[in-house]
């Protein structure tokens, strides 16, 4: 079922037009604010229950719009500035004049799809409005994507920040036994000690043996004395060389010395072993949130997936693809765009197979283009375009 005729007089910016369409898919002309889209889209928006502020043409008292469709069917509006009435007459001839809007709205005029406003918005705007067409919702899934990314890239960013570093793993340095060189003196120390008393008593034998050889003289008690057994007991007692304790003070200072390499080795190893395990924690944080992140992308493909997405189009992150390509001038033919909108209009219509659409950049090749596809798909276009001399309503016919 399509428009087969359009009677308006007094609404917004229309004093009087009447098309007839007969079915077929038209272009509509005239000058800016001259109430083209008033009269090819108003209309079916106020049958689907949407009400413009300013109903009424300004300086008039009512108004009146007659709507026929082909199976022979009439919608009829007529309003004031304070009041409206509607009636639907079937092909039947039944008058129906209670619950018109809520009977004819959405089964007859479907849902509204702004087709210019679609293909003129930017890719998150067109992913939303295809979403709302096969029934998607993403808000709680596109909110726990947005906190995973946030948390991988707080942890990639971590895993560079633990790279920038680079903290080289310190030459080892080995621990000096310091202690023991500390026994070593005082055991040197003991044995000079031990060799000095020894000195000092030979010294001190020798002295008395001196003295003793001084007081006999040569006396008979001389030969009392054994002096050779003496002298051999005196020299019985053996005297070491002393030990360079000099040189083991040397030593302990240069132990000290390495100790405190020893010390800085180590703070520089713990730092090197954190820097190591930071690193392994942060590599592991950065994979368990990109798996988070991934099976959410996953989730969604799944979603999309498992949802009624028309065919030729796909739903990205960056954007809608059809036939695989974005909705762009670059990559996509304007006839070729018009034509993707259109399929997805369609989906949401009613039993009157009509969409509307301005036609202003599109060019005669381009819109035979889209005809061509229309009458195949078995659907009426009511295309507007302006007409820059500021002329009245013109329609023609698209055969």
């Amino acid at each position: 079922m399509k428009i087969q005729k359009i009677s308006v007089k007094n609404f917004k910016a229309i004093s009087e037009q009447e098309m007839e369409f007969n079915g077929c898919s038209a272009i509509v002309t005239a000058g800016n604010n001259k109430g083209k889209t008033t009269l090819l889209r108003g209309l079916i928006d106020r049958f689907r229950s949407e009400k413009p502020e300013i109903v009424v043409k300004q300086g008039e008292q009512k108004g009146h719009s007659t709507m026929e469709l082909t199976d022979g069917s009439v919608i009829e509006w007529k309003f004031t500035d304070k009041s409206e009435s509607f009636s639907m007459t079937t092909k039947d001839g039944i008058k129906q004049t209670a619950g018109v809007l809520s009977g004819i709205g959405e089964r007859y005029f479907g849902k509204r799809f702004d087709i210019d406003k679609f293909l003129n918005s930017g890719p998150k705007s067109q992913i939303k409005a295809l979403q709302e067409l096969v029934g998607l919702d993403f808000t709680d899934i596109d909110n726990r994507y947005r906190t995973a990314y946030e948390v991988r890239t707080e942890a990639n960013r971590e895993v560079k920040r633990l790279r920038a570093l680079n903290v080289p793993k310190p030459e080892k340095v080995e621990k000096p036994d310091i202690e023991a060189l500390k026994v070593k003196f005082q055991d040197a120390k003991k044995f000079n000690e031990a060799q000095k008393k020894k000195f000092d008593q030979k010294d001190e034998l020798f002295r008395i043996m001196g003295s003793i050889s001084d007081m006999l003289g040569d006396t008979i008690f001389q030969e009392l004395f054994q002096f050779a057994e003496a002298n051999k007991l005196v020299q019985s007692i053996e005297i070491e060389e002393d030990k360079n304790i000099d040189l083991i003070e040397d030593e302990i200072f240069e132990s000290n010395k390495q100790l405190r390499k020893f010390d800085s080795y180590e703070r520089d190893l713990k730092t090197y072993q954190d820097w190591i395990k930071g690193g392994k924690e942060a590599n592991a944080a950065a994979e368990k949130s990109d798996k988070k992140v991934s099976g959410i992308e996953t989730e969604k493909k799944k979603m999309i997936a498992g949802a009624d997405v028309p065919g030729d189009f796909d739903i990205t992150e960056d954007g809608i693809l059809y036939k695989g390509l974005p909705l762009t001038d670059s990559q996509i033919s304007s006839s070729g765009k018009y034509i993707a909108a259109l399929k997805l209009g369609s989906m949401v219509l009613g039993e009157v197979k009509s969409l509307h659409f301005d036609a202003s950049s599109l060019d005669k090749n381009s819109l035979a283009e889209i005809q061509k596809w229309a009458i195949k798909n078995d659907l009426q276009l009511m295309i507007e375009r302006p007409d820059f001399q500021g002329g009245d309503f013109k329609y023609e016919i698209v055969e």
